[in-house]
């Protein structure tokens, strides 16, 4: 792949995140008590990485040619991160909603 398509698709996850998020997000308005604010905690943490992975996206987006291979590693690592994040926090929620 080269630099254009590694971009996009790196954009394409971390616009796929940010929407199991905000799916999350809504359900998570349903509950009540301690288990929402424990919630609601986590899904701010998780979009603080989230501000975090765009910020190095937009870096990324914007390097010289002679530093993309250091910004590519650094936001790939940062995206899988992110992405493990999110969706161990999505099966923890869906596991505990099924309870």
């Amino acid at each position: 792949m080269d630099r254009t398509q590694i971009i996009e698709k790196l954009k394409g996850e971390l616009d796929k995140l940010n929407q199991e998020l905000d799916k999350a997000e809504v359900k998570i308005q349903e509950l009540s008590g301690e288990g929402k604010k424990a919630y609601q905690k986590q899904v701010e943490e998780l979009r603080q990485l989230m501000s975090e992975a765009k910020a190095k996206y937009d870096k990324a987006k914007g390097s010289a040619e002679d530093s993309w291979k250091e910004v590519q590693d650094n936001i790939e690592f940062t995206a899988r991160a992110l992405k493990n994040s999110v969706n161990y926090f999505l099966s923890h929620f869906k596991q505990r909603r099924k309870e």
